[in-house]
Parts: structure tokens; sequence; C-alpha cells
């Protein structure tokens, strides 16, 4: 797949996040850019599954009645419900990497369902799971697609990110879409923070939650006009970020359930960035904004840290070692006999640390970390 189908595909997928509406146009191309026979999407807010949307492509209103009705049984092909409930999502599952044939034919949802309707291998990218999201993005392959190859579950692999980026902000416009006919009057109306962000992390617009939460000054801030934050390493990684959304939005460090982190005050908060700038749906939205920042309460409930700094910093696998090492503790010779690597390459790697984190010393590596950690759920 070229980057521009890819970069366009993912456009659509932060269309759908503004306007739910426009999945199954997107489910389409999914089909049409993958293979897939058939599409389904579904977001739900947990406890009592409340569903916020519910989409299907490459199936009539007969085949989704069927397909609903055996809802039940679905995850028996995913490996049961216990397994399902605790399977990474950071990666699509797979069925045919799940289930053996065998056994995938003796459950009731391949009897009722998958089998007469001729599929013969599923996909599934997990969009949330937690305590106030449940939901997912399942695909299907026939026979004239056969089963999916690792080709085919890298470039979905690529897509995930973006697809649970886009559901989370999904679940956080949700309550507040129905009542507001535009998009700043949506965001004014909600109950979490909102800040809209020009190229250079200007503060286009902010919610009244949002200017609360500034003036707290515990996670972000404002300072003449811009988007800053106590949390060390936060301005700079939010900077960075923007940056390169506006490059390309295919590129957002970071993993797609956001970037949970601990403000000054000491409680948890995760951040979902919404690129608004390379699409006609979405920049329409707001004039001079390039991306619009949801702060949610709580964190995401990983330990994600180390996947953050190599999203968000761009270090390399030695460098992650020598990071790994320093937030240990360890002195320089200490980490030239852990490592197995010169004095020098270990000075050489913490100088591209600190020029890639903007950071001075190894205290402020500490912080940087520390501040990009949720705090531990007792």
């Amino acid at each position: 797949m070229d980057h521009n189908t890819f970069s366009d595909l993912v456009g659509a997928v932060y269309d759908g996040a503004v306007d739910a509406s426009l999945w199954p146009e997107t489910l389409g191309r999914i089909c049409a850019t993958f293979g897939f026979r058939k599409a389904t999407i579904d977001l739900n807010r947990v406890p009592g599954m409340t569903n916020l949307f519910n989409f299907h492509y490459g199936i009539d209103a007969q085949q989704a009645t069927t397909m609903v009705s055996h809802y039940d049984g679905m995850l028996e092909v995913w490996g049961g419900r216990a397994a399902a409930m605790v399977r990474a999502i950071d990666r699509p599952w797979i069925v045919s990497r799940i289930m053996t044939p065998e056994a995938l034919r003796q459950t009731e949802y391949y009897r009722n369902w998958v089998g007469p309707m001729g599929l013969v291998d599923g996909a599934a990218i997990v969009l949330a799971r937690d305590h106030s999201l449940l939901g997912s993005l399942r695909m299907a392959t026939d026979a004239r697609r056969g089963m999916i190859d690792d080709k085919l579950v890298e470039a979905l692999a690529q897509l995930l990110p973006h697809c649970q980026r886009a559901a989370r902000i999904n679940g956080l416009l949700d309550a507040s879409r129905r009542a507001a006919c535009n998009f700043q009057a949506v965001i004014d109306s909600m109950s979490v923070p909102v800040v809209l962000v020009s190229a250079d992390c200007s503060i286009v617009h902010a919610n009244p939650c949002a200017n609360a939460m500034l003036e707290q000054n515990a996670v972000l801030a404002s300072r003449h006009g811009r988007l800053t934050s106590p949390v060390p390493g936060l301005q700079h990684a939010i900077d960075k970020t923007v940056c390169r959304v506006v490059q390309d939005e295919t590129n957002i460090p970071g993993n797609g359930i956001g970037l949970s982190v601990r403000g000054t005050d000491g409680a948890a908060r995760t951040l979902h960035l919404l690129p608004l700038a390379q699409s006609g749906v979405r920049a329409k939205l707001a004039r001079d904004a390039v991306a619009a920042i949801f702060v949610s309460s709580g964190s995401v409930g990983q330990d994600l840290v180390r996947d953050i700094l190599q999203s968000l910093y761009q270090l390399t696998h030695a460098e992650l070692g020598v990071f790994d090492c320093i937030l240990a503790g360890k002195t320089t010779r200490q980490i030239t006999v852990e490592l197995g690597i010169a004095s020098s390459t270990v000075r050489t790697h913490v100088l591209r640390i600190f020029q890639k984190t903007a950071t001075h010393c190894r205290a402020d590596l500490v912080r940087l970390a520390h501040g990009l950690a949720p705090p531990v759920v007792q």
C-alpha cells in the first residue's frame, strides 16, 4: 500500500471521529483497500453497554440482523470471553492465529454466521476495552482474499492506533454533539477540557473546562497565548507531535489510546490528539486550528512509558537501553558493564538522548519519565 493510499485511509478514519455517520464509507474504503468481504464497527459506553454507534459494510439489513442476533457467541471465535478480556490490544487479532480451523467450525457463531456467509478468516482491531468504553472494528475475508497473511497483519497494525484514537475521541464527543450545531458549540458543551491549537501551538480556542484546567497549571497551561505544560517533557512532546501532525497525520507518535501523564497535582490524566488540518471535513471545524487536544481524567491503565518515549522522541533500541539504566540510577561505569559497550558509546547515547528529549541532565530524564508515568492504582 503506497503512502498516499494509506494517508487517505487514515484521513477517513479521523473524519469518522468527528462525524460517526461517515464510518460506513470508511469501512467500505478499508474493505476495498485490504480485500475484506465485510466490516463492522461498534463502540459502547460501559457499564451498561450503551451503544454509541454500530455500522456495517458489505452486508444487507437481513444479514446484519442475523449477525447481531448471534453477538453473544461472537467471542468464541476470539478464544472465549476470558481470553478476549486480557489479550493485548496493541496488535490486530486474527481468527486463524487464535483458533484452529477444526475448533472454529465447532463454534456456534461459525455455524450460524461465519460459515453461511462464506467467510474464511477474520481480523479485529480493539478500539477500547476499559472502565468507560468497549468497542472494536471487525473485518472478514472470503475465499477470494483467503487467509490473512503477515503483510496484511502489518498493514492493519499501522492503521490500528489511528482507529483507536478516533474511537476514543468519538466516545468523548458523543455526549455533547447531539445538542450542538457546530464543532465549537460541541466542545464548549463538553465536560472534558478541549484545546484547539495552531501549527506553532498557539491556543486558537479553549472550552470552559480547558480554561479552568489552564488556570490550575497542573498539566497544561497558557503562556503568552501558547500551550505549555509544567509536566517535565510534556510541552516538548506536544510541540513535536503537533509539528509532525501538520506534516503528516499518519505519523502521530504514541499509542492509539492516549498519552497518560501525571500532573503536578499528582492526578492522572490522558491526552488525546485529533488532527484537523489535512481533511476537508475536519479543516472546516475550526479556523487556523491544526489539532484538537482532549484531556480526560484518569490514566489508560497501562505502563507504556517506554513505548511513549520511543515513539515521541524516536529513541533507538540502544538509546532506550541506556535510558532504562539511567532511570535505575546506574552510573556510566555500571552501564558499560551491564550493556557491554564502551564508556564513550554510553556518553554518545546520553548526549543524543538529551538532544532528542530537550533535556540537559540525568535528573531531567528521571523527571521526564516520572511525568509520563500514570500513578499506580492502589
